[in-house]
């Protein structure tokens, strides 16, 4: 690459390795000067028994935080010694544009609202026109005042979607100026799609795909693999979520839901906007006493992940979807699988440290970089 001037003064370090990117960049970055080296871990192996994942994976994780690999797998260990992780997508939920139209009384926002749900054909086709993938699922008015916004979903295929779902609508919105002329203005995004932020209307209404694992861990291996007992386990858990209720906190799930998938997005050439959505998640815990076991629920609202597009065709990013065969075209759904089982396992290793009381003892010696 020919450096221009404003490079003259970066490190050389930034440049290194940059030579087979530059063909493969071109809408993935401007003012390109090189790369930003975020090292990669291993975590495993985690037996999965899921619909579209199923057996032993090791999953790539990009990180500078000391402990994050190593917890992750300490609990892929406790997880597959307990016969692993059962996974299921309970939906696509899709991908949300909510553009706004303003009218000039609320009766003619109320009319505007009735109607556009009445006559889809039209609008289906001006939404679908911009996209090979790309279907319409659903199409909701939400009326304030005399502000109409309409929230529109499509399915985006084995993409994450934002941005062909950002170029249907706008096709679409040209068509609903021209049909209705009592219109003052629109934007294309007045808040109330959810991208990028976490929010009840995604929690209720969803956005990406919605996943949820569960599993049966032994008290006696949860001992042995992490020095913390099933009971502290859910007394910690309840105070734990009615603490986190109380400062406005979305979901029951700790932190490391973000901090995991963020790993896991740098890796695999995600968006990493998305991790705020897409780490709203719902944890429950219950330890029957007559069986000997803690058994783990974790719902994921919505994973906003794609296995083609985006930056996924970068080489180190398609090559760690490749070691878990979720490159290209019918493997979103198994991502979506391997992402919440690999949360759920980050999760466990932490409240399990917690209460054993090892979390920052393992931090100050893994993780406290002196240089």
């Amino acid at each position: 690459m020919k450096r221009k001037t404003m490079t003259s003064d970066v490190p050389a370090e930034i440049f290194a390795g940059q030579e087979v990117y530059e063909d493969k960049i071109t809408n993935n970055i401007e003012n390109f000067i090189g790369l930003a080296k975020v090292p990669i871990g291993l975590a495993g192996p985690l037996v999965i028994h899921g619909e579209h994942a199923q057996g032993e994976f090791h999953v790539p994780l990009a990180t500078t935080e000391g402990t994050l690999v190593a917890s992750a797998s300490r609990g892929m260990k406790l997880l597959t010694a307990s016969g692993g992780v059962r996974v299921c997508l309970v939906a696509d939920r899709g991908i949300q544009r909510a553009p706004v139209f303003e009218f000039d009384s609320i009766v003619a926002a109320r009319q505007f609202a009735q109607d556009i749900v009445n006559d889809t054909a039209w609008f289906t086709e001006r939404v679908e026109a911009t996209t090979r993938v790309g279907r319409l699922q659903s199409l909701t008015p939400f009326t304030i005042g005399r502000f109409v916004h309409l929230r529109v979903s499509l399915l985006s295929g084995d993409a994450a979607g934002q941005n062909m779902v950002s170029v249907a609508v706008a096709n679409a919105c040209a068509g609903i100026a021209d049909r209705y002329p009592a219109i003052v203005r629109y934007f294309m995004d007045g808040g109330l799609s959810g991208e990028k932020m976490p929010s009840h209307m995604n929690t209720l209404m969803g956005r990406g795909k919605q996943v949820t694992c569960s599993a049966a861990i032994p008290d006696t291996l949860l001992y042995e693999t992490t020095r913390a007992r099933s009971e502290d386990i859910v007394a910690w858990h309840s105070i734990f979520a009615s603490s986190a209720a109380s400062i406005g906190w979305q979901g029951t799930s700790t932190p490391s839901t973000s901090n995991t998938l963020a790993a896991l997005f740098i890796a695999t050439g995600q968006d990493v906007g998305s991790v705020p959505e897409s780490s709203l998640s719902f944890t429950t815990v219950r330890h029957d006493i007559e069986r000997g076991v803690l058994e783990w629920e974790m719902t994921i609202s919505g994973l906003v992940v794609g296995t083609y597009g985006g930056g996924t065709h970068l080489p180190s990013q398609r090559a760690a979807l490749e070691m878990m065969d979720c490159y290209g075209t019918g493997k979103v759904y198994k991502l979506c699988e391997l992402a919440a089982a690999t949360i759920m396992a980050a999760e466990i290793s932490l409240i399990a440290a917690v209460c054993a009381g090892d979390w920052v003892t393992a931090h100050a010696r893994m993780g406290r970089n002196r240089h």
